[in-house]
């Protein structure tokens, strides 16, 4: 989503579209529906505008002024097969696996207050169950988990999977003191190691001559 939106950005620069913000992440959207025949608004729509935003009515939340480690597990997948796996389990078990959705989705309104009130450590839990969760529909595989598992040991508020599964990353919430050993702990399980941080920058236009 993110080359995706950034691709689409650098094409609206230099071709003087004049395309919005809502305009890219929109056709960010469109791109990956062809691609995958299904695909989240979340990850363009972010990508897009920056910052912490709740979907389910587009609110941006305060910036995560914690520590944030990013863990690659350097194994590919195809996100079309992970969310045709996760449509065929819910045909198997819609009942169950409705509910398992519609729980997912009640995260983030729960998320909400802890995040104003920067209370970090119940987020992170809230990740934790999160993960579980996604463990429950299939997407989650042992390198993933590895890190997971490794990066909460070293101390971090909670640990889960980004993106579709099947391998790719995972992310960490710590102390800012924390970060370090987050990253270690990464590393020494096969992963590579990004610390990084939340920004309400978006895409943008960097050039030699002037930042858009």
């Amino acid at each position: 989503a993110a080359v995706t939106v950034a691709t689409i950005g650098a094409l609206n620069y230099l071709f003087e579209c004049n395309l919005t913000h809502n305009d890219i992440a929109k056709l960010g959207h469109k791109v990956e529906m062809k691609v995958q025949n299904n695909a989240s608004l979340t990850d363009t729509y972010v990508s897009t505008h920056g910052g912490v935003i709740k979907m389910s009515n587009c609110k941006k939340l305060p910036l995560i002024e914690c520590g944030v480690v990013i863990g690659n597990t350097n194994k590919l997948s195809s996100t079309k097969e992970i969310v045709n796996d996760v449509s065929m389990l819910r045909l198997e078990y819609p009942q169950l696996i409705d509910q398992i959705i519609n729980i997912i989705g009640e995260i983030p309104n729960i998320g909400e207050k802890h995040l104003e009130k920067k209370n970090y450590g119940a987020i992170g839990e809230l990740m934790n169950i999160n993960h579980g969760l996604l463990d429950s529909l299939g997407v989650n595989v042992k390198e993933l988990s590895n890190l997971v598992y490794a990066t909460r040991s070293a101390g971090a508020y909670g640990s889960k999977t980004t993106g579709a599964g099947g391998g790719g990353c995972m992310f960490s919430l710590t102390s800012k003191d924390h970060v370090d050993n987050i990253s270690k702990a990464i590393i020494a399980n096969g992963g590579d190691s990004l610390i990084t941080n939340t920004t309400n920058c978006g895409v943008n236009v960097e050039s030699k001559y002037e930042n858009c």
